[in-house]
């Protein structure tokens, strides 16, 4: 099924799962008073730091720096 998804997306289930975590990750950032930690936990992530490490590969940017430029 992945090699099916794959094919048809371009992309592999895993990246289109993590980027689709993003995505509710801004929406996050953007309209929750939550403190990173929190949001890092109501994610899944073991730690803060690999919550903002993950967020940063695919935005380019830190989690605390996309919150402040809105």
């Amino acid at each position: 099924m992945s090699l099916f998804f794959k094919k048809q997306t371009g992309e592999s289930l895993k990246q289109y799962i993590v980027k689709h975590k993003i995505k509710l990750i801004e929406a996050r950032l953007l309209y929750s008073p939550l403190t990173l930690a929190e949001i890092a936990d109501e994610f899944g992530y073991t730690d803060e730091s690999h919550f903002c490490k993950q967020f940063r590969k695919y935005t380019g940017q830190t989690p605390g720096s996309f919150r402040k430029r809105t």
